[in-house]
């Protein structure tokens, strides 16, 4: 499973299996079932941690913006089912991005 999104940063498993559907906030220790999925995650946030949420919500929002940029530079890029870009190829896809924006800037 991919795990994108910056609220899985504010989890841990605690050392569960790998197929174990629940992680472990940071803040206060509870266990969060989650299905693959982050939405448990980002509720458990909103309910419990209000300002911390806030400031997920702000750093997920420059983390998709950041990822349609990258997607918008280098449209044959895709991502893999299994796995995230290879470091290489994001590297890449984000360097080019910043060499378009810059010869935009001059």
């Amino acid at each position: 499973m991919s795990k994108r999104s910056v609220i899985w940063t504010t989890f841990g498993n605690d050392g569960a299996a790998a197929n174990d559907d629940t992680a472990q906030c940071k803040l206060c220790m509870k266990k969060v079932k989650h299905s693959g999925n982050t939405k448990n995650l980002w509720q458990h946030y909103e309910r419990h941690h209000k300002d911390e949420y806030k400031k997920l919500v702000g750093m997920e929002k420059e983390r998709q913006s950041a990822d349609s940029k990258v997607k918008a530079t280098c449209p044959g890029l895709k991502r893999s089912s299994t796995s995230d870009i290879a470091p290489r190829a994001k590297q890449a896809a984000v360097s080019n991005f910043l060499q378009k924006l810059f010869l935009s800037l001059n």
